[in-house]
């Protein structure tokens, strides 16, 4: 059973490597970041088969689910430049606004609510929020309505300024996701994990 642990411990750790290096398309640019991924994909079978030329099921599984990973990052790096949006898509996508205090300002004296997410590539429960509240069609609608203005700030890499505006509101730690409104003048702030009806009774 040692050796199946160590197996299970080896694949979490190849994994999460993986996973690291697609963030590292952050600061080398989508294509070099998709190339430095395939060639650890690549690299990594040959440095197990070298190492265990006799190997259990279980490792080419391994070996499989590598190979089938690094056809999928051929077929991404294929592809890239080449995906068009429709209009019709376009229309479907919330309009985000760069997240700042004058904005927030702005619309507030505009008369209209605010909603604002801030999120990063490298934050799981931020993905967690934008696949099962965020994009979907009730969300979408709602922000979507003439008097609201969505901000967003990207935490991908190092911010000041949304270092400061999360301080400033007494919160070190993404996702956040506040409202304000008339209602709300000081803004709501909603819990780390969204639901859709949370949102939405925010935003009303």
């Amino acid at each position: 059973w040692m050796n199946t642990l160590k197996m299970a411990l080896g694949v979490m750790m190849l994994a999460s490597s993986l996973w690291l290096t697609t963030l590292l398309g952050l600061h080398l640019g989508e294509t070099a970041g998709g190339m430095l991924t395939l060639a650890l994909t690549v690299a990594a079978p040959i440095a197990l088969l070298a190492a265990r030329p006799r190997a259990t099921p279980a490792f080419w599984l391994v070996i499989i689910a590598l190979a089938a990973f690094a056809g999928f990052q051929v077929r991404g790096l294929l592809a890239e430049g080449a995906i068009v949006s429709s209009p019709e898509a376009n229309a479907q996508q919330i309009r985000w606004q760069p997240l700042s205090e004058a904005a927030i300002q702005s619309a507030l004296a505009d008369g209209k609510r605010v909603f604002i997410d801030i999120s990063a590539d490298w934050c799981v429960t931020c993905k967690v929020n934008e696949h099962r509240v965020l994009n979907q069609p009730a969300i979408i609608s709602a922000l979507a309505e003439p008097d609201v203005v969505a901000l967003r700030g990207d935490w991908s890499k190092p911010s000041e300024p949304i270092a400061r505006f999360l301080q400033s509101r007494n919160r070190y730690a993404i996702p956040f996701n506040q409202v304000y409104g008339s209602g709300v003048p000081q803004g709501e702030t909603l819990p780390p994990l969204l639901d859709q009806q949370s949102v939405l009774n925010a935003l009303t």
